[in-house]
């Protein structure tokens, strides 16, 4: 009689425990919601991530995303987009979009938390929006992500810079892409208190981002090619708009050996004039134990080589001699003598076209430098009177006398401004290393 009631309490406290489980997979998936096309949205309580939780993007596509969705939004913001102009029936260039219809296009792209909490309307938006009068481009610096089931959340830091390179500002703002809508949505930080985006908290936006005519982006194939060309580009741009940060992105080694201060590199900058039309003809990537390497080689020769970790995570060398770098050291040393020659003429009108006449200067015989350039001014004065800004070789009529190398070198403009061509005869003698000194025709 005991065995049999102590069954029956065994099967009643087993019943208890599968109703409790049972009741607690039911309550769980209570909190669960469709959405379109299958995927589960986790409700906030059960999927609420920290604030401060971000990590560095290293996702070239998703980088690339988000900066198209914030170009957009400042074509979006500049009340004088050509977008909005046309000419009207008697032909006269007007306004043909009107200020409503701009700011409900501005609304459409705008992160919809962001418009509940300042109770943003179509009247009083360029408040929560810069009032922008001009085109701006927008250069991306770093971005940080907070991953989301449903979204994916960015803060992102940029520089701005109107259509002539001229810098404006550097810009914070936080971008949000539902990833499977393919929408984007607008949080505009007109505070400029951070000093890095590792200071903006991101909140998980967990509710999908429904279509409209103004948000939706496209996701495109990011190439080898394509990213070496943004860098190129990217880099140009600091260039030639905000020289303090591209001295940031020298490789430190390089900069100290190349520059050692600002102000020769932006003398640097100054006499190179090719900077406005650079553009990519060659490149190659190589990828490293800890970096990613893009070598790019633009229309006249010149050598960039990038060294990246994240998007636009780099550190930038400006040329192929100032310090050894392993894959040309190696390539030197794999080289016939004349191969060698050839290589170091390269070097010396590398060095020319960089406009680096220190290190083309010291790369002449003693007794040549002497009898012809007393200074480095003197052959400064000589080389900008008789060759061009960007010159472009062809090497003939090899010769050899004992250690000594000639070779006779053709020389015509890269820029193809300039149709003539130069003929001298330079004589160098290969030194330890990849050491050289050289002479060549004066008249």
């Amino acid at each position: 009689m005991k065995k049999w009631i102590v069954g029956i309490s065994v099967i009643i406290i087993i019943l208890l425990i599968l109703i409790i489980i049972l009741l607690s997979y039911l309550q769980a998936d209570d909190e669960i919601s469709e959405l379109p096309g299958g995927n589960q949205a986790i409700s906030s309580d059960l999927y609420d991530y920290e604030e401060t939780k971000t990590e560095l993007l290293t996702d070239k596509t998703s980088f690339y995303i988000v900066t198209k969705c914030i170009s957009n939004y400042l074509d979006m913001v500049n009340k004088t987009n050509s977008l909005y102009y046309g000419e009207d029936a008697n032909g006269n260039y007007v306004k043909v979009i009107d200020d409503s219809t701009i700011a409900s296009n501005i609304l459409d792209i705008l992160d919809k938390a962001y418009i509940s909490e300042n109770n943003i309307t179509m009247k009083n938006v360029y408040d929560f929006v810069e009032n922008v009068e001009t085109k701006q481009i927008f250069i991306p610096l770093k971005m940080n992500i907070l991953p989301g089931r449903v979204n994916e959340t960015y803060a992102v830091y940029g520089m701005i810079q109107d259509l002539n390179y001229q810098f404006i500002k550097y810009l914070y703002i936080i971008v949000t892409l539902d990833i499977q809508n393919h929408t984007y949505a607008i949080q505009p930080i007109l505070d400029t208190q951070y000093n890095d985006i590792d200071e903006i908290t991101l909140q998980d936006r967990n509710k999908s981002i429904e279509e409209n005519d103004n948000n939706l982006y496209q996701v495109e194939n990011i190439t080898n090619e394509y990213v070496s060309n943004q860098y190129l580009d990217s880099y140009k741009k600091m260039l030639l708009g905000n020289p303090d940060l591209a001295y940031e992105y020298l490789d430190e080694e390089y900069k100290v050996k190349r520059f050692g201060d600002i102000d020769t590199f932006k003398k640097y900058i100054q006499e190179r004039n090719i900077l406005r039309t650079l553009s990519l003809k060659q490149y190659s990537v190589e990828i490293k134990d800890e970096y990613t390497q893009y070598t790019c080689i633009d229309q006249s020769g010149n050598y960039y080589i990038f060294k990246e970790t994240a998007p636009m995570q780099y550190t930038v060398i400006l040329d192929t001699y100032t310090i050894d770098l392993p894959e040309f050291t190696q390539k030197y040393a794999n080289s016939t003598e004349e191969e060698k020659v050839l290589l170091n003429l390269q070097k010396f009108f590398e060095a020319i076209n960089q406009a680096d006449y220190a290190y083309a200067y010291s790369k002449l015989d003693e007794t040549f430098k002497a009898n012809n350039f007393k200074t480095q001014q003197d052959f400064e004065n000589y080389v900008k009177s008789t060759f061009f800004e960007q010159n472009k070789l062809s090497a003939s009529n090899p010769q050899r006398q004992n250690d000594i190398y000639l070779y006779d070198l053709s020389i015509t403009d890269a820029t193809e401004k300039n149709q003539n061509t130069l003929t001298k005869t330079f004589v160098m003698q290969l030194k330890e290393g990849t050491d050289f000194v050289m002479s060549f025709g004066v008249n």
